[in-house]
């Protein structure tokens, strides 16, 4: 998974590999088109068939995380879901999940207006739906 830029702004790409590195997928557009997207970041369940993938995306006003996950071994990915909420600047996501896939936890820091404040989401229905952002700091 990386950051590219398509002559306009940055977008994530993934390529997967079935036969332990020997050949690869063709390239997979993870984000969409018209703001930039940066610092992507994946994990997987123990066995690969669960990837999930974040990344901090330009709303065209601040930064905000996203997430999109698939379910079949890197095949597809689905819905990209908005993690943080609009209106301050969220960056540098992290993503963990556990070794089955189910539960899920996304973390980043983003600006409450006057400081930067440490927040998090959590899923336990394999990245289907997530809590509110919850913040972990002060």
């Amino acid at each position: 998974i990386w950051a590219r830029n398509n002559g306009v702004n940055d977008i994530i790409q993934l390529i997967y590999s079935y036969d332990s590195g020997t050949t690869f997928s063709s390239v997979l557009g993870l984000s969409s088109s018209g703001q930039t997207a940066k610092n992507p970041e994946l994990t997987s369940d123990e066995y690969g068939k669960y990837i999930y993938t974040t990344w901090a995306r330009s709303d065209g006003l601040n930064d905000i995380i996203q997430f999109s996950r698939s379910t079949d071994f890197g095949k597809t990915f689905s819905f990209v879901v908005n993690l943080s909420l609009a209106g301050q600047t969220a960056k540098n996501p992290y993503i963990t999940t556990d070794v089955y896939g189910e539960n899920i936890y996304v973390i980043w820091s983003r600006s409450d207006g006057t400081k930067d404040v440490i927040q998090m989401v959590y899923s336990s229905d394999f990245g289907q739906t997530f809590s509110n952002p919850i913040t972990i700091s002060n």
